[in-house]
């Protein structure tokens, strides 16, 4: 509105102010409503693929045969009995590259992006691998949220109000397995 705070007091300024607070509030709802409803209808939220998935032409998960080995082999080590951070040492010792180099060699993003550590795997990212439904072939929406707009802090929903929807694309890892990772996870022991 061209208010130059340091030339001159505006009293129009505060009123405009809390015009915009408003209208953004009001944005913030109507974008909340659109992903709740595309969350209800069974899509996913989501705009990146899950490591050990592609997106096809469709928008449609599909499996990459590159990565959904790696996934495979930590279920494996850990249905073994190995724990996140031996896992983690054993993909750092076969030089497998994490999901942010993946992610930069793909698509150029320098997010999580470690050029001096490419196989750097840390154990927080082997129990979110583990934890993760969508392996079985499910699409698990509003797992997080966000308590306001104007928050960026992702909160975690409890799992009870987690919206799943069984079967929507190829699974990596089979219901036996996930199960016998989880509990072994739960009992799991120094």
């Amino acid at each position: 509105d061209g208010v130059d705070s340091e030339r001159e007091d505006n009293d129009f300024t505060p009123l405009r102010n809390t015009i915009n607070e408003w209208y953004e509030q009001d944005t913030s709802k109507k974008i909340r409503a659109v992903f709740r409803a595309k969350g209800m209808s069974g899509k996913r939220l989501s705009t990146q693929a899950l490591y050990g998935y592609l997106w096809d032409s469709e928008g449609n998960l599909t499996t990459d045969p590159e990565t959904a080995s790696v996934v495979k082999l930590i279920f494996q080590l850990t249905a073994e009995g190995n724990g996140p951070g031996k896992i983690a040492r054993r993909l750092r010792e076969m030089e497998i590259v994490t999901l942010g180099t993946m992610e930069f060699e793909r698509t150029g993003r320098t997010r999580r992006y470690d050029p001096e550590n490419p196989c750097f795997w840390l154990s927080s990212t082997i129990v979110h691998i583990l934890n993760n439904r969508d392996y079985l072939g499910h699409t698990v929406n509003f797992k997080t949220y966000k308590q306001s707009y104007k928050s960026k802090k992702k909160l975690e929903n409890p799992p009870d109000q987690w919206k799943i929807f069984e079967n929507t694309h190829e699974a990596i890892i089979d219901e036996e397995t996930f199960t016998r990772v989880q509990e072994l996870r739960k009992n799991k022991r120094r």
